[in-house]
């Protein structure tokens, strides 16, 4: 059996000097102990779910300090994206991985 981490939500209108601890602590925690993959949401336009508002940018930040783990997004609104440029995001991801 596999374990990933699915990353839904966060309030990112409180104010909070480190918003992205749980994140950052959890993944280099599912990429030490051999987790399948890490998950982030694509949300906008709502205090709920503000932290995460791109996968790509999560996903970037994470693949800095992770070594084996899958990056992957948990959702991603298309109407908001230009197709070449989330390819192109993405291909980034994957060369900032180790």
């Amino acid at each position: 059996m596999e374990f990933s981490l699915f990353y839904f939500s966060g309030d990112g209108s409180k104010v909070n000097n480190n918003k992205y601890k749980l994140l950052t602590e959890s993944a280099k925690f599912a990429d030490q102990n051999d987790f399948s993959a890490l998950w982030t949401p694509e949300r906008h336009f709502h205090p709920f779910g503000g932290l995460y508002p791109n996968p790509c940018l999560t996903s970037t930040a994470l693949a800095m300090i992770t070594k084996q783990i899958q990056l992957r997004a948990g959702s991603l609104v298309m109407p908001l994206h230009n197709p070449a440029r989330v390819a192109e995001e993405w291909s980034v991801v994957d060369n900032f991985q180790w």
